[in-house]
């Protein structure tokens, strides 16, 4: 690679760096050849249902994740779906509310046995002898608000309507399909109710018990009950949103039932947490997970059969989103998928896209069974300074070593000094540090650091440093090579085309398995 600059290197390695895995953003990845396997998975679904988009996450025990994304997110500008995007997530509401009534019976504000009448008036075709428990495992008898012939929700002739539980359960619930207790018959109508016990029995919103009770202690920052400008990040579904807003009566008349929105992602690490036991107490999880023989339903949760593996978890369906979530306690991982599209009636409701994502998962597993991109168990050698005085990597406790391990927990600390090409100087540009192998340079903008940023003539004789982490250069190692063989980092910088200028003499190291 021609020079035209000159540059100096400096490297000091410290043992500073520490990581705590927070099952969010930054949260490591999975292994590169199971990552591609699964979003060839997520972009053949799409297009067998010809859905316009759909996003996915696996999630592995708040060790690793992977997420992907195929499609368009139909908003007004129709960019790409991202994973990061938010989704109505329908009946998968029921998880939360389901959580949050047995989080108020631990703490004695009610009982699961208690009748409607003591927290709620009398409604016409609703025995008010029904129990809280028969409303959360769908036992209760009542009819679902959504099966009315007269059902004004999927038309939609009001978008802007706000509707209120009350009028909905006076006007929309016809008799009762069974005695309470006698059989199991999912109804939409027994999630409207709990969160009307919820605000009785607490004195506040609903929306602000689940923030204080669940979306804030567990960290689900892009989750929420509710419309409005809370949604304006909404992947549009045809019926839940115009082409500039999201529709106030879509979500006031899903309130409790359904009407929660969120990401993938956080959708996973919420079932992570909810199954895993980290939400509610032991005996309250088995009640939840304990299934009803008919439905296969416990208090707010579906059981699942994916491939051979059981499974607890919930699946969603509303106008415009399908959504699934499901945990895998012997593999200990969590999936979740939500996708929205235009044909409602094409596309059915059952756990296939889970079993489909639970068995691309096993199939192309690690041989060591590992799913997660482990750049602690690799090693990065310093084969070579340009700087002649370079007497090794310095240890946290600040002895040199000759020809060092440079081991996860240690920085490279690059500064470089330019003298750029006369006909760039002016031109405004970055110093960066590129990493090389195989005289391939990755240019992409997530695999250059940026060491200083303005006007080639302002950069011009500044020695500005970069902290270069060892887990960012193994990220981006991971990409070239499965990890393993012989890298450089180069100091270039863009010139007035937007091409690369490189150093003449790189830093050279050796990325080695453990």
């Amino acid at each position: 690679m021609a020079c035209s600059f000159t540059y100096r290197f400096s490297v000091f390695v410290s043992g500073l760096l520490s990581l705590s895995f927070n099952a969010g953003a930054g949260t490591p990845s999975f292994e590169p050849v199971l990552s591609a396997a699964l979003q060839t998975t997520v972009t053949n679904l799409r297009r067998q249902f010809n859905l316009e988009g759909l996003a996915a996450v696996v999630y592995v025990n708040e060790q690793c994740q992977w997420a992907g994304a195929v499609g368009s997110s139909a908003r007004e500008s129709n960019p790409g779906l991202d994973p990061a995007m938010t989704f109505g997530f329908a009946s998968i509401s029921k998880t939360f509310i389901a959580a949050l009534v047995l989080q108020l019976a631990e703490t004695n504000l009610l009982s699961l046995d208690d009748p409607l009448h003591k927290w709620l008036p009398n409604y016409r075709n609703i025995n008010n002898q029904i129990t809280i428990r028969q409303l959360l495992g769908h036992t209760s008898g009542i009819y679902n608000y959504l099966d009315h012939p007269g059902d004004p929700f999927i038309n939609n002739s009001d978008p802007n309507r706000i509707w209120q539980p009350e009028e909905i359960l006076s006007s929309y619930v016809l008799a009762p399909r069974f005695l309470p207790g006698t059989n199991y018959g999912y109804s939409n109508t027994n999630y409207l109710l709990l969160g009307m016990i919820i605000e009785a029995v607490t004195g506040n919103a609903v929306e602000t018990e689940l923030a204080n009770r669940i979306f804030v202690p567990f960290n689900l920052q892009h989750t929420f009950l509710g419309g409005g400008d809370l949604l304006a990040d909404l992947t549009r579904g045809v019926n839940w949103s115009s082409a500039t807003h999201v529709q106030p009566a879509i979500f006031s008349k899903a309130w409790t039932a359904y009407g929660i929105a969120s990401t993938v992602g956080d959708i996973a690490r919420w079932g992570q947490n909810l199954y895993s036991g980290k939400v509610l107490q032991p005996s309250s999880l088995a009640q939840m997970l304990q299934m009803h023989p008919t439905g296969n339903y416990g208090l707010g949760a579906m059981g699942f059969t994916l491939d051979r593996y059981a499974a607890v978890g919930h699946v969603g369906h509303s106008p415009g989103f399908k959504s699934g979530l499901a945990y895998i306690e012997e593999l200990g991982v969590t999936l979740n998928y939500a996708y929205h599209y235009s044909n409602f009636a094409a596309i059915p409701v059952t756990p296939l896209m889970l079993t489909t994502l639970a068995r691309t998962y096993v199939e192309n597993l690690p041989a060591s069974g590992a799913p997660c991109k482990n750049p602690q168990s690799q090693s990065l050698v310093i084969l070579q300074s340009p700087l002649a005085n370079f007497s090794g990597v310095l240890s946290p406790a600040g002895a040199a070593e000759k020809n060092p391990v440079f081991r996860f927990t240690d920085q490279i600390q690059v500064h470089a000094r330019i003298d750029p090409d006369p006909a760039d100087v002016g031109t405004t540009g970055q110093l960066y540090a590129v990493i090389c192998h195989d005289n391939v340079c990755y240019e992409k903008t997530a695999d250059v650091f940026t060491i200083f940023a303005g006007s080639l003539e302002t950069l011009k004789g500044v020695s500005a440093p970069r902290v270069l982490q060892a887990t960012e250069i193994l990220e981006i190692v991971a990409g070239m090579s499965g990890i393993a063989g012989d890298f450089l980092i180069y100091t270039a910088y863009s010139n007035a085309e937007g091409k690369f200028r490189y150093s003449d003499d790189p830093i050279r190291f050796r990325v080695s398995p453990p």
